[in-house]
């Protein structure tokens, strides 16, 4: 969704809501599901603490009234881990996604699909909190089953591809992330399409290892494509664009080509940065060059400052 959607579709699922508890009472299970509709609407539009909010009354209600086991509580537990780690809350977001996926291997069995996304869902936070060995070693029991389960061209097999990518990349072994990347990128090319959102995101990916390994001009015009793809599709406050824009800056910066840098990094910071990336924009290494200028440390502050607020 762009924005405009956004926020028509913030307004339905608030008279949905209101209608509902109404009509239904608060914790009758559609009354539930319509909150936490409005919910996963609020954590796309970046607000998260009201997202969140919600997000822990409804699973409370459907613990109370369904039971901690059922479908209902584990799809609410899992949509709060997701804003806890949209906000680096990661060790509660961890323990949360932990819990269904005991419950999803005891009650699903190891192989189903649920129980697969929900062991995607850890490795995810696990990386995101700063522990992609861990991480690896999940998404690679995960792509076993699903390349044999699934298939070897499945979305979701495609998926773990490009999320195992990622944590090799995340430890610097980076020209084994970019052979993954592109053996990832050509099957979604042909299997899900070139503007696929998955497929983008592989690019993205790709051009980072690229980048890693210094070969800049590469990396700047796969990130370019990049950049055009998800503001096309996702609109400029997509948090996935933010991050395009974002590495572009990083790649600028390498290159010393300052003021490109700044002018990337302040679009990245001002339209739907993640928390995590705000929190640590002073800290990352590929924008060194970019210290002692006084709009670097004003962007940075600005998103820190906003970073916060949405904690």
């Amino acid at each position: 969704m762009v924005q405009g959607q956004f926020a028509e579709a913030d307004k339905l699922a608030r008279q949905t809501v209101d209608s509902a508890r109404r009509v239904l009472g608060p914790k009758h299970p559609d009354t539930l599901k319509s909150v936490g509709t409005l919910a996963a609407i609020l954590e796309e539009e970046g607000k998260y603490p009201e997202a969140e909010k919600l997000a822990r009354e409804t699973l409370a209600s459907a613990e109370s009234t369904l039971g901690p086991d059922h479908r209902d509580s584990v799809r609410y537990r899992y949509a709060l881990a997701t804003i806890l780690n949209s906000t680096a809350r990661f060790d509660e977001a961890e323990k949360l996604e932990r819990r269904n996926l005991e419950i999803n291997q005891r009650t699903l069995g190891p192989d189903h699909p649920i129980t697969l996304k929900t062991m995607n869902s850890v490795a995810v936070i696990l990386a995101d909190g700063g522990h992609p060995a861990e991480a690896e070693k999940i998404q690679r029991d995960m792509l076993d089953i699903q390349r044999r389960v699934l298939g070897p061209e499945h979305p979701d097999t495609l998926g773990s591809m490009s999320n195992l990518a990622n944590y090799i990349s995340d430890q610097a072994r980076y020209a084994d992330a970019e052979k993954l990347q592109r053996e990832t990128l050509e099957i979604q090319k042909r299997v899900l399409g070139p503007t696929h959102p998955e497929t983008v995101r592989t690019m993205d990916n790709l051009s980072n290892s690229i980048s890693e390994q210094g070969r800049y001009a590469e990396a700047e015009k796969l990130e370019r494509q990049t950049v055009d793809l998800q503001t096309r599709f996702r609109g400029r406050d997509h948090p996935w664009r933010a991050m395009a824009v974002y590495d572009l800056a990083c790649i600028l910066a390498l290159q010393g080509r300052r003021d490109e840098a700044i002018s990337y990094l302040r679009e990245a910071a001002e339209h739907g940065m993640p928390v995590k990336t705000a929190l640590a924009i002073e800290n990352d290494p590929d924008l060194k060059s970019l210290h002692g200028d006084p709009r670097f440390h004003e962007i940075a502050a600005a998103a820190k400052q906003r970073a916060q607020a949405a904690q």
